[in-house]
């Protein structure tokens, strides 16, 4: 169709014809330009009617079989999904793609043989060696991404498609990668240095041991392959350079992180690098050039604004929150802090954000609210949002916000806290909270709560008992605390 005018126009005389009985003709090009309009409206009653009106005039089309097919699966039918693949690919039996989504559709449904019969039918017809590769592949993906249980025959495939392409240095990373799935670490070191024997000149083996390495926390090794590839790759993929500065910042190598990836991206034209700023505001805030590190994330920001869109959509709302998170620890350290305060406030305005970011976002605002001498308001903070009421709790943040709140608002207030995580957590997996609990009671003169808790937590953990005297010293001089970890020492 020319315009989306021509089209409405073609839907509105099908959808007349229909409702009249008198549809004696149909143009396949027309049936395909309609089939698009009404599966992208999700008008799928329409789209069924168009199809099963097109069958009788082309019996024998496998495609019309296989869009209804695609309706099904649209609506959550796989059943009728693999009942009309299968009437394609009984027309089309070669057709390969049919064969490799029917084998899907099984494995969805639990067919798990079935689609293994189907699979293994699909490549036994293919000759093109590119094209069984692939396929290869997407088998392998496809039982991945179903569950933990079919790596084991994921990896089966991912070795069949290894041995028609050994020079294929991505194939390469996904075989080393399923291979740490199933447990075979004690293999890969081998198959990595006999691979870059035998292909020492293919930048993508380089990176697939890079990669390796990097999972496993070798960051100075990952460190020299993705500088070897590097050297053979003159146009390295974004995702290969960020790993890579990412390991120079694991290894806190942070100049060399700032002038590496601040040249490479000076280099780039429009701006095609922007991804780099990242790292590069990370390493300067590690260096303390905080001026410098919120210059860089400010521009991540115009540049994922204007370029953001292009990638994969994990929720914008949650890349731009890390930057905002990010900004606002940096304009703490130079002691802006209403523009952190500015900064968190927009992260917890966001909706659809993880858990663990509208956390770190009140806390980077709690901490705002002790320099700025309204410690109370941490408090309340921190109990409204319930932010250290996680599973499992985190004990050294909650201990640290406990002292946080002795000491800016008043020991009750810390009792207050460790009182509401206890209320929600066992107290067996809480036993250095028990001591801090217990201290500050002493504190407040509620002795005979302290000791009932000092007597639990050393039955729990009796060498966690420094704890006690770390947040409250004076109990050092008392003779009866003495006697009774004398009592309680294994």
């Amino acid at each position: 169709m020319n315009n989306d005018k021509e089209l409405e126009a073609l839907a509105r005389s099908f959808e007349q014809g229909l409702k009249e009985g008198r549809i004696h003709y149909l143009d396949y090009d027309a049936v395909e330009a309609l089939f698009a309009y009404y599966r992208t409206k999700r008008h799928f009653y329409l789209a069924h009617q168009l199809l099963e009106q097109a069958q009788h005039f082309y019996p024998y089309n496998a495609e019309l079989y296989y869009k209804r097919s695609q309706l099904f699966a649209e609506e959550g039918d796989l059943q009728e999904a693999i009942a009309y693949l299968q009437k394609a690919i009984s027309i089309a039996p070669y057709n390969s793609h049919y064969q490799y989504l029917l084998g899907k559709w099984l494995l969805h449904t639990n067919q798990f043989a079935a689609a293994l019969q189907t699979w293994e039918s699909l490549l036994e017809q293919l000759d093109d060696e590119e094209e069984y590769v692939d396929y290869a592949r997407g088998i392998a993906l496809a039982l991945r991404n179903h569950g933990e249980q079919y790596a084991t025959t994921a990896l089966d495939y991912l070795w069949k498609a290894y041995h028609h392409a050994p020079q294929n240095g991505e194939l390469f990373n996904e075989l080393i990668e399923c291979m740490e799935d199933v447990g075979e670490e004690d293999k890969i070191q081998a198959l990595l240095e006999k691979r870059l024997k035998e292909f020492p000149s293919c930048a993508k083996g380089w990176f697939a041991a890079a990669q390796y390495y990097y999972r496993q926390g070798a960051y100075d090794i990952a460190v020299y392959h993705w500088e070897q590839g590097f050297l053979l790759e003159e146009d390295p993929e974004i995702d290969e350079l960020l790993y890579y500065f990412h390991s120079l910042l694991r290894l806190k190598h942070y100049v060399k992180v700032v002038m590496q990836a601040r040249d490479l991206f000076l280099q780039s034209k429009n701006g095609a690098l922007w991804e780099l700023l990242r790292p590069i505001a990370r390493a300067c805030y590690y260096l303390q050039w905080y001026s410098e590190a919120l210059f860089a994330y400010k521009r991540y920001l115009y540049y994922y604004k204007k370029y953001g869109s292009d990638l994969e959509p994990i929720s914008g709302n949650e890349v731009q929150a890390e930057i905002y998170k990010e900004m606002g620890y940096t304009y703490l350290a130079l002691q802006q802090l209403k523009k952190a305060e500015e900064t968190f406030s927009m992260i917890l305005d966001m909706e659809k954000l993880p858990i663990s970011l509208y956390d770190e976002a009140v806390e980077g605002l709690a901490k705002v609210w002790l320099l700025r001498g309204k410690p109370w308001r941490a408090y309340e903070l921190l109990l409204k949002n319930a932010v250290l009421l996680k599973q499992p709790p985190v004990i050294e943040r909650i201990m640290y916000w406990s002292e946080q709140l002795k000491r800016y608002v008043s020991t009750q207030s810390a009792v207050a806290l460790l009182e509401e995580i206890f209320r929600h957590y066992p107290l067996k997996k809480l036993t250095p909270l028990l001591y801090q609990y217990s201290a500050y009671l002493f504190e407040v003169g509620r002795r005979k709560e302290a000791f009932n808790y000092l007597e639990n937590a050393l039955l729990l953990d009796y060498d966690a008992h420094h704890y006690l005297f770390h947040y409250n010293p004076q109990l050092q001089k008392e003779k009866r605390i003495w006697q009774i970890l004398m009592l309680y020492k294994p």
